[in-house]
């Protein structure tokens, strides 16, 4: 693609998609694409410079239960770290223009919003870095919420790449094309990763996997989430549970993080984290609380699992493997073999990936 001049126009175009994933198999990708277009200022303008956002919508490869079809607008944020904040609400399949942005650092939000206008889905980048004439790479989920669709459960999902184009400096006489960039690859994190929950749950995705042998809603109750009933630093925390964090529902809830971390040039890779809250037996009813990892997003491994009751904050250092592409998720599994009833779901706070962390 080449931008001759500053001004770039976004299109947007859903092509809606679904799929699912039975447990222990790979995903289903959805289909769904976004182009970015060019046009050309043809009279004098200033000489400031502004840049352009083209969103690509690729395969998602994510289980939920609200899919692409349930999408009906997008609300797109760009704010720079000069200057106001641009919006733009769009219709699925319609176009529209996203221009004029400062160079300089910027942060994107992308909400997804359905027929009714409610959030079924919101991802947040910031600390973007748009350079006059260059083209940056974001790499950006966005996962939709775990939404009951009428006419029964369905799974899908949407992800999002976020290019970041800045145009070339405007005057009397158009600036020469600059050479078409090459198609973005998601990138992975490649810093350390914290979340004490404080700032909402934009880093994480829910999703549940209903034990076998229940007769049980695929939909749970209540799935991970943030909560403000226990934190053990500032006010929230992540939660499986309902208000009084509790789950009903037998299966596994798991909290997966959106990104990825490249902990390849890593001595030591970490994941630490505080939880509280957990009971692994009462009568009849039993539980596990693990983190898993996985290089590939598909294949999952245990790297850790609670081995006692844990009722007051307690801390945990759990060792991750060296890769350039580190997946990992936390996993809450409920088993209850004699009907319904409820049993107590861990608090998780402070999540911390670092080299040697402590």
């Amino acid at each position: 693609m080449k931008f001759k001049v500053a001004a770039s126009v976004v299109s947007l175009a859903i092509l809606a998609g679904c799929g699912t994933r039975p447990a222990g198999h790979s995903l289903y990708p959805m289909s769904a694409d976004i182009q970015g277009q060019a046009s050309s200022v043809q009279a004098a303008a200033t000489s400031q410079q502004v840049g352009a956002i083209e969103i690509l919508f690729s395969g998602g490869q994510y289980t939920t239960q609200a899919t692409s079809a349930d999408v009906a607008n997008l609300q797109v944020t760009v704010t720079p770290s000069s200057g106001s904040a641009i919006t733009q609400t769009v219709s699925k399949g319609a176009n529209a223009e996203i221009d004029n942005i400062p160079a300089g650092t910027a942060s994107l939000t992308v909400i997804a919003l359905d027929a009714n206008n409610n959030n079924i889905g919101s991802a947040t980048q910031s600390g973007i870095e748009v350079v006059a004439g260059q083209v940056t790479p974001v790499n950006l989920s966005l996962q939709l919420d775990p939404t009951v669709v009428a006419g029964g459960p369905q799974t899908g999902g949407v992800a999002v790449n976020v290019n970041l184009i800045d145009g070339a400096t405007v005057s009397a006489t158009p600036a020469p094309s600059p050479s078409p960039s090459a198609s973005p690859t998601p990138s992975s994190v490649s810093s350390s990763f914290s979340d004490g929950f404080e700032n909402g749950f934009a880093n994480w995705t829910a999703s549940f996997q209903r034990a076998s042998y229940s007769s049980g809603p695929t939909t749970p109750s209540s799935d991970w989430a943030v909560s403000t009933a226990a934190a053990k630093t500032g006010s929230d925390s992540a939660n499986a549970g309902n208000q009084s964090g509790s789950v009903y529902d037998p299966g596994t809830y798991y909290m997966t993080y959106v990104g990825t971390i490249d902990t390849g040039a890593m001595a030591n890779p970490t994941l630490t984290f505080d939880f509280e809250n957990f009971v692994p037996q009462y009568y009849f009813k039993t539980t596990a609380f693990s983190v898993q990892t996985s290089t590939d997003g598909q294949n999952w491994t245990q790297a850790w699992q609670a081995g006692a009751e844990q009722d007051t904050w307690g801390h945990q250092v759990v060792n991750l493997p060296q890769a350039s592409q580190v997946f990992f998720r936390f996993a809450f599994q409920y088993d209850y073999y004699l009907g319904s009833d409820y049993m107590n779901a861990p608090y998780v706070d402070n999540v911390l990936v670092s080299d040697g962390g402590n």
